[in-house]
């Protein structure tokens, strides 16, 4: 049976109150690699690989099908990745030419049922929906819309971006024609480490430009990373756009503590435990970004195997005059991983240190 360890030390938390243990300044090692995600940048002790869609994955969503998934190029999942830009975004891992041509086709032929579709139906006024072939100069690819349903299907090198928005109203398509407008107009390549010194959002191969209309569009990108020397260990950074809710209900369960317990209760399972391996106060302070915020730090025991668990995250203020996002930071272990590959999972302390030097290594850009 799951033994709620950790969700038992939450209720003592909630009657005497958090009491936060500030964690010492991480010197970030100088021969870290420097990744940017959203409007951050943060480092990794080694190489990484960095989840995308593969191609059967682009395949199912352009036709229709299938649940949304990024992946690793190897197939395993990064379900926590999610990029939203004025639009969903999916972004591709690396391409053959011949799957490249066989996404073109797929997106050609949906293109051409939107057509078909826009001359046997009736928008929110009665008259025929209309269908619009989009410039997508300088990028090459194709794009369209019908009323207030924009799409979006653009290359780079050998990777491919697809982007898709359902407006408010059809009545109204500014908002959306001017986001396409900025993805097109700012969208360049962007290989793994390289971290622009321009204003803008970075994306798994992408990076998009600001300009001086749309540079408060709202974000929510979420980013998965595995280290290539430790694959039992996973780093997930989300850079996203502050709510502003009018409940205090949604307020509540968008604060930290929530937050936490929230996200640990993915790993209850019939034959799995999570206890923090922190004594009281078992959620402490820490500062992603700048911004003030809680983090936990967890042994999860599942099938017998002892794995390691951070998350931190940050409220945002979306009152502020400058740009004060949610943050969200999880470094996961799954030592079977390792262990499939021949190599030893890392320890406890090693996990700790890594994961606190990590989060120390949130930054905004300097560009920002």
């Amino acid at each position: 049976m799951m033994k709620f360890d950790i969700f038992s030390q939450i209720i003592v938390t909630s009657i005497f109150g958090i009491s936060l243990s500030v964690c010492s300044a991480q010197e970030i090692p100088a021969d870290w690699k420097m990744e940017c995600v959203g409007r951050l940048q943060l480092s990794f002790p080694s190489e990484v690989d960095v989840a995308g869609y593969t191609f059967k994955k682009l395949e199912e969503q352009i036709d229709g099908g299938g649940e949304p998934q990024f992946q690793f190029q190897d197939g395993s999942a990064a379900n926590w990745s999610s990029l939203q830009y004025g639009g969903l975004i999916y972004t591709s891992n690396s391409l053959e030419k011949k799957e490249y041509s066989e996404l073109e086709i797929h997106m050609k032929k949906w293109m051409e049922n939107s057509r078909l579709s826009s001359l046997n139906r009736k928008n929110e006024d009665a008259k025929n929906r209309q269908f619009e072939i989009l410039a997508t100069n300088p990028q090459t690819g194709m794009a369209w819309h019908v009323d207030e349903r924009y799409r979006a299907f653009l290359s780079i090198r050998d990777h491919v971006f697809l982007w898709n928005v359902t407006g408010r109203s059809s009545k109204n398509q500014e908002p959306e024609r001017s986001n396409l407008s900025t993805i097109v107009n700012g969208l360049s390549y962007r290989s793994l480490y390289a971290v622009p010194r321009t204003a803008g959002v970075c994306l798994p191969f992408f990076f998009i430009r600001d300009n001086d209309l749309d540079k408060n569009l709202s974000r929510v990108i979420a980013m998965t990373y595995r280290l290539k020397s430790h694959p039992d260990v996973t780093i997930m950074l989300e850079d996203a756009t502050a709510d502003q809710f009018d409940s205090e209900k949604r307020e509540k369960i968008s604060e930290p503590d929530y937050v936490i317990d929230d996200f640990w209760t993915q790993y209850r399972s019939p034959d799995a435990s999570i206890r923090s391996l922190w004594e009281f106060p078992i959620k402490r302070s820490v500062t992603l970004a700048g911004q003030k915020g809680l983090a936990s730090f967890v042994k999860i025991t599942r099938e017998g195997n002892i794995d390691y668990g951070y998350f931190a995250t940050v409220r945002g203020d979306p009152k502020a005059k400058t740009d004060t996002p949610d943050l969200r930071l999880y470094v996961i272990q799954e030592g079977s991983k390792a262990k499939a590959k021949g190599i030893e999972p890392i320890g406890k302390e090693e996990f700790l240190k890594m994961a606190e030097t990590i989060a120390a290594s949130v930054q905004r850009r300097p560009t920002q």
